[in-house]
């Protein structure tokens, strides 16, 4: 709403200088050429700013429906759309009636958020063959989820998120590489050669919830959900939240957060291409003096 209203003031102002200049050198006065553009220009403005929202929200369905039926289901909860199967949200449905028109430019401009979102690695992964979840402004720590967010990095789905369950369950630590200052020993960290390693159970939380929903991402994208890796994780950080709480005895105390953001990308795993055994397999293979020195000595211990 506040866009529209922004969208037809901006058209009345300068629509209604217009029709005041013009009434000013025809008929000698501006007051009443003011209010008639004035209103003209904020009605042009808000059904232009509607039907280009209309386009858009259209066009936006036959490409995420889903994510569109969510927020449908979010602003008109009384319409039912979670029952509504993705075959009928449609944009040839919704174009019919004016009325589920209104209702998707409103779940729309809600949606906008997630629609525009820009992923780190947009240029060198495609769309079409990865599954992305991101979170932001996640009350989390920065620090702790970095770390677990590397550590987990390249790794395959079902691996990480046994790894992440393990981690809330104090079986597994993450390795402190970075952002290890005041960080206590810990023998867990040896399956990853470090001596510094926590238990961020909150970061893990975190996380795991952003594998599943990229996971289901995946699924309904119809990946192989069994082949999938991590492709890319990346946590940034959010402004810091500075807070004061009041003790007792005259005392104030720090109460600050450091949230973060995080996204990830899930591909499916490449085709591994077994090695050949050596290189003299391969026809035409131009050896150095050493490998040709090591290929005769073999030739003479085989014999």
């Amino acid at each position: 709403m506040l866009r529209v209203i922004l969208s037809g003031t901006i058209s009345s102002v300068f629509i209604g200088m217009a029709g005041a200049s013009f009434g000013a050198l025809v008929w000698d006065t501006a007051t009443i050429p003011f209010v008639a553009s004035a209103c003209t220009g904020f009605v042009l403005g808000a059904v232009g700013f509607y039907r280009d929202a209309v386009r858009k929200s259209l066009r936006s369905l036959d490409r995420y429906p889903r994510l569109l039926r969510l927020h449908l289901d979010a602003n008109f909860p009384h319409r039912g759309f979670e029952t509504w199967p993705l075959d009928d949200l449609r944009s040839s449905v919704f174009r019919k009636n004016w009325v589920l028109r209104s209702m998707l430019v409103a779940s729309w401009l809600t949606a906008t958020g997630a629609l525009d979102v820009r992923y780190a690695p947009a240029d060198r992964i495609p769309t079409a063959k990865s599954a992305r979840s991101r979170g932001s402004y996640l009350r989390v720590s920065f620090k702790n989820t970095r770390e677990t967010a590397q550590a987990i990095n390249g790794w395959k789905l079902q691996r990480a998120v046994k790894y992440l369950e393990n981690v809330q369950e104090l079986k597994e630590a993450v390795p402190m590489r970075r952002y290890a200052g005041s960080t206590g020993r810990s023998a867990q960290g040896k399956a990853f050669g470090v001596s510094k390693a926590r238990h961020p159970v909150k970061s893990a939380e975190f996380l795991l919830g952003l594998l599943k929903n990229a996971e289901a991402n995946a699924d309904t994208k119809g990946l192989d959900t069994s082949n999938l890796i991590v492709k890319h994780i990346q946590v940034n950080q959010a402004p810091k939240q500075r807070r004061r709480t009041y003790r007792a005895h005259g005392r104030i105390n720090p109460y600050m957060s450091n949230p973060c953001h995080i996204e990830l990308i899930l591909t499916e795993a490449e085709e591994a291409v077994t090695k050949a055994e050596d290189l003299d397999v391969a026809k035409g293979a131009k050896l150095n003096a050493r490998q040709r020195g090591a290929q005769r000595r073999r030739a003479i211990t085989s014999s």
